[in-house]
C-alpha cells in the first residue's frame, strides 16, 4: 500500500484526480473508503445493481469524507430512473460502454436511446 499511496500523493500534488473503486455488494474484499481516503483517493467510484437506499448512504457518507462519486453503469437508468439520487454537481457518471460494448459497436439505434436517456 505504501507505494501505491506515494504514487496516489504524487497525482494529486500534480492536479490530476484519483479515484478508489468499491463493489457495495458484500461479497468482495475492497479497501476500505477510509483506506483509500488515506491514500489520496478524491473521488469514489461504484457500480450497478445496488439498491437506490444503499446507494444514498453511501453517497451520504463519502460527501461526509469530502469525496467525490462516480456511477458506474451501462444503463442510464440504474443511475437516472426511480428515487431520488443524492449525487452532488461534483460527482460524475460513467456512462460505461456508451458505444462500444466487449469490443464491439453497438446499433446506432440502441446507442440514440442510451444517449436520450442521459438528455433527459
Amino acid at each position: 500500500m505504501g507505494i501505491i499511496l506515494i504514487h496516489k500523493q504524487s497525482l494529486n500534488n500534480l492536479g490530476k484526480l484519483t479515484f478508489g473503486y468499491v463493489d457495495l455488494g458484500i461479497t468482495k474484499q475492497n479497501l476500505s473508503i477510509l483506506q483509500m481516503q488515506a491514500m489520496g483517493v478524491q473521488c469514489i467510484i461504484y457500480d450497478y445493481n445496488v439498491s437506490r437506499s444503499r446507494q444514498n448512504t453511501m453517497i451520504s457518507y463519502y460527501h461526509s469524507l469530502n469525496l467525490r462519486v462516480m456511477m458506474n453503469a451501462w444503463n442510464p437508468d440504474d443511475v437516472m430512473s426511480g428515487s431520488s439520487m443524492l449525487l452532488g454537481s461534483d460527482d460524475i457518471y460513467l456512462l460505461e460502454s456508451y458505444l462500444i460494448s466487449n469490443g464491439n459497436y453497438q446499433s446506432l439505434a440502441a446507442w440514440k436511446i442510451k444517449a436520450d436517456k442521459c438528455l433527459s
